[in-house]
């Protein structure tokens, strides 16, 4: 019995429609960002958050989700600690893009097929509001113009330490 329920769990969590996302805690972010052992919030398995001092940044694997929830494998990219959760969508994760220097092309869908908007290039960080199959759901401003859409896997820089250029 308890091998048919690991199983069914570690089947959930490696179909889900969420998967290679890599995103970092928002480097504005200055609270620490609580981690769950499931969707109903039943144990805490931890608080986090960058270590500025250290410059040891938190980066998140997005590997499933649901309406309120990520499940995400969380890595201080210095000291490599790693945990893996719940954590609630509305903890502020962030990617850059990759191309700062050039317009960023945003879908209507994670697919190359409708661009919505072309935002101007930029090097501040990129909000992220979803995953779906490696496309992040961004949003962006410029000036008082705010941007949605999907960005491909190509398009972002997940690393807190560089825009990737």
């Amino acid at each position: 019995m308890f091998v048919a329920i690991i199983y069914m769990l570690s089947s959930f969590y490696s179909s889900g429609f969420n998967s290679n996302c890599e995103v970092f805690l928002s480097l504005k972010e200055k609270n620490k960002i609580v981690v769950y052992n499931s969707t109903q919030k039943t144990k805490i398995l931890g608080w986090f958050g960058h270590k500025v001092k250290d410059e040891d940044y938190l980066m998140i694997d997005i590997l499933n989700s649901n309406d309120s929830m990520y499940f995400v494998s969380a890595t201080y990219s210095v000291s490599g600690k790693t945990i893996k959760g719940w954590i609630s969508r509305k903890t502020k994760l962030a990617i850059f893009s990759k191309f700062y220097d050039k317009e960023l092309l945003l879908y209507k869908e994670p697919k190359k097929k409708e661009v919505v908007f072309k935002a101007p290039p930029s090097v501040k960080e990129l909000e992220v509001l979803a995953c779906k199959d490696g496309w992040l759901k961004i949003r962006t401003k410029d000036r008082e113009k705010r941007y949605t859409g999907w960005i491909p896997p190509e398009s972002q820089c997940s690393n807190p330490y560089t825009t990737c250029n």
